[in-house]
């Protein structure tokens, strides 16, 4: 927002685009349960080059998934925990991101 470029528009415009022609499309959610689960795994220096661990998580608002994801940490773990604890605090800031963003749409 603070440096916009032309590329930066372009690809604004084929978003845009591509809302309009995709009018019928929507995600549907079962509704029931009102909790946000997660569901997270690490391993511990998979990577035999860099030593750095991967990690992934799922949100699920009831049965529906609505966040996930799966990356190699950035830093080099010094133990199985210690990959863990920083997979739980990925997991902890995505959580209390779509809470706020679920409040700011009063949807909760």
């Amino acid at each position: 927002m603070a440096n916009p470029t032309e590329e930066h528009l372009q690809k604004a415009l084929h978003i845009v685009k591509y809302l309009g022609s995709t009018p019928n499309l929507a995600l549907h959610f079962s509704g029931g349960a009102s909790s946000l689960d997660c569901y997270s795994d690490s391993d511990w220096a998979g990577d035999s080059e860099t030593r750095r661990s991967t990690s992934g998580y799922a949100i699920f608002l009831g049965n529906d998934l609505v966040s996930w994801r799966s990356r190699r940490q950035p830093t080099v773990a010094l133990s199985s925990t210690e990959a863990e604890y920083m997979l739980m605090c990925d997991c902890a800031q995505q959580i209390l991101w779509i809470k706020s963003l679920f409040q700011e749409c009063h949807l909760c």
